[in-house]
Protein backbone atom coordinates (compact mmCIF):
# COMPACT_ATOMS: atom_id res chain seq x y z
CA UNK A 1 0.00 0.00 0.00
CA UNK A 2 1.41 3.36 -0.97
CA UNK A 3 0.30 5.83 1.69
CA UNK A 4 1.88 8.56 0.84
CA UNK A 5 4.09 10.42 -1.61
CA UNK A 6 7.15 9.27 0.19
CA UNK A 7 5.83 5.70 0.65
CA UNK A 8 5.78 5.97 4.92
CA UNK A 9 2.28 6.35 6.34
CA UNK A 10 -1.01 7.45 5.85
CA UNK A 11 -2.10 10.94 4.63
CA UNK A 12 -3.62 12.12 7.76
CA UNK A 13 -5.38 15.30 8.75
CA UNK A 14 -5.66 16.02 12.76
CA UNK A 15 -9.18 15.04 13.06
CA UNK A 16 -8.65 11.68 11.99
CA UNK A 17 -9.39 11.82 8.10
CA UNK A 18 -7.07 9.77 6.19
CA UNK A 19 -6.87 7.87 3.01
CA UNK A 20 -4.40 4.90 1.28
CA UNK A 21 -3.22 4.65 -2.07
CA UNK A 22 -2.73 1.29 -4.31
CA UNK A 23 -0.94 1.70 -7.63
CA UNK A 24 -1.33 -1.81 -9.26
CA UNK A 25 -2.50 -3.97 -11.99
CA UNK A 26 -3.76 -0.96 -13.93
CA UNK A 27 -5.80 0.57 -11.32
CA UNK A 28 -5.52 3.26 -8.68
CA UNK A 29 -7.47 2.48 -5.51
CA UNK A 30 -7.67 4.96 -2.89
CA UNK A 31 -9.35 3.91 0.34
CA UNK A 32 -11.08 7.28 2.40
CA UNK A 33 -11.25 6.62 6.14
CA UNK A 34 -13.40 8.76 8.46
CA UNK A 35 -14.06 12.01 8.44
CA UNK A 36 -13.07 13.67 5.08
CA UNK A 37 -13.30 17.06 5.15
CA UNK A 38 -11.58 20.53 4.38
CA UNK A 39 -8.67 19.01 6.90
CA UNK A 40 -7.74 16.53 4.04
CA UNK A 41 -7.83 19.45 1.46
CA UNK A 42 -4.56 19.88 0.27
CA UNK A 43 -3.40 16.10 0.28
CA UNK A 44 -6.50 15.34 -1.68
CA UNK A 45 -5.49 18.34 -4.22
CA UNK A 46 -2.19 16.55 -4.71
CA UNK A 47 -4.04 12.82 -4.97
CA UNK A 48 -6.18 14.39 -7.34
CA UNK A 49 -3.59 15.50 -9.80
CA UNK A 50 -0.97 12.32 -9.11
CA UNK A 51 -4.34 10.50 -10.23
CA UNK A 52 -4.98 12.27 -13.72
CA UNK A 53 -1.28 11.81 -14.16
CA UNK A 54 -0.60 8.24 -13.34
CA UNK A 55 -3.86 7.70 -16.33
CA UNK A 56 -5.23 4.61 -15.10
CA UNK A 57 -8.81 3.73 -14.31
CA UNK A 58 -9.67 4.78 -10.39
CA UNK A 59 -12.02 3.17 -7.20
CA UNK A 60 -12.70 4.81 -4.36
CA UNK A 61 -13.41 2.99 -0.93
CA UNK A 62 -16.07 5.05 0.72
CA UNK A 63 -16.71 2.12 3.00
CA UNK A 64 -15.15 3.66 6.19
CA UNK A 65 -15.99 6.94 5.81
CA UNK A 66 -17.82 8.80 8.78
CA UNK A 67 -18.25 12.14 7.60
CA UNK A 68 -18.14 13.69 4.22
CA UNK A 69 -18.45 17.19 3.44
CA UNK A 70 -18.08 19.53 0.31
CA UNK A 71 -14.64 18.85 0.05
CA UNK A 72 -14.92 15.83 -0.02
CA UNK A 73 -17.40 15.66 -2.52
CA UNK A 74 -15.50 18.24 -4.88
CA UNK A 75 -12.76 15.81 -4.61
CA UNK A 76 -14.24 13.07 -6.01
CA UNK A 77 -16.41 15.18 -8.81
CA UNK A 78 -12.68 16.82 -9.56
CA UNK A 79 -11.32 13.18 -9.80
CA UNK A 80 -13.66 12.62 -12.50
CA UNK A 81 -12.50 15.17 -14.69
CA UNK A 82 -8.66 14.05 -13.88
CA UNK A 83 -8.96 10.27 -14.97
CA UNK A 84 -11.12 11.12 -17.73
CA UNK A 85 -11.87 9.01 -20.23
CA UNK A 86 -12.14 6.21 -17.25
CA UNK A 87 -14.65 6.64 -14.89
CA UNK A 88 -14.52 6.71 -10.99
CA UNK A 89 -15.52 3.45 -9.46
CA UNK A 90 -17.20 4.01 -5.67
CA UNK A 91 -16.79 1.08 -3.66
CA UNK A 92 -19.25 0.76 -0.72
CA UNK A 93 -20.14 3.99 0.21
CA UNK A 94 -21.36 4.43 3.94
CA UNK A 95 -24.77 5.19 3.83
CA UNK A 96 -24.41 8.79 4.74
CA UNK A 97 -22.11 9.56 1.79
CA UNK A 98 -24.34 7.33 -0.54
CA UNK A 99 -27.33 10.58 1.18
CA UNK A 100 -25.24 12.87 -0.03
CA UNK A 101 -24.40 11.80 -3.55
CA UNK A 102 -28.01 10.98 -4.01
CA UNK A 103 -28.84 14.30 -2.94
CA UNK A 104 -26.67 16.69 -4.87
CA UNK A 105 -27.15 13.88 -7.82
CA UNK A 106 -23.67 12.99 -8.36
CA UNK A 107 -24.76 9.44 -8.23
CA UNK A 108 -25.10 10.10 -12.04
CA UNK A 109 -20.94 10.23 -12.70
CA UNK A 110 -19.58 7.40 -10.74
CA UNK A 111 -20.28 3.49 -10.97
CA UNK A 112 -21.22 2.51 -7.67
CA UNK A 113 -20.32 -1.12 -6.60
CA UNK A 114 -20.88 -2.70 -2.82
Amino acid sequence: MINSESGQGPDEATDGGHLEVDHEAGLTTITLHGEVDAALGSVLDDLCARAGAAGLPVRVDLSAVTFLESTGASFLVRLTRAVTPHRVTLVKPAPQVLYLLQVTKLVTIFDIVD
